[in-house]
């Protein structure tokens, strides 16, 4: 699937606003991403490119949009 077929979700995806997060909040992200449904998503916000979650996220079967 490709951007372009759930752009128009994003309105509905939960927002996880980890800006400024001192915690490790990856195992939370992680712990959300798992109880999605098919075509539930989430929205992270970051200050910076959180790189390191795409490949982890792609093999729970995310796909990502910056």
């Amino acid at each position: 699937m490709s951007y372009e077929n759930w752009k128009d979700e994003i309105g509905t995806f939960e927002v996880m606003d980890v800006r400024g997060k001192k915690m490790d909040f990856f195992p939370a992200l992680k712990a959300k991403a798992a109880a999605l449904k098919n075509g539930e998503g989430l929205h992270i916000i970051q200050t910076f490119e959180p790189v390191p979650l795409y490949p982890v996220l792609a093999l729970m079967g995310f796909e990502h949009h910056t």
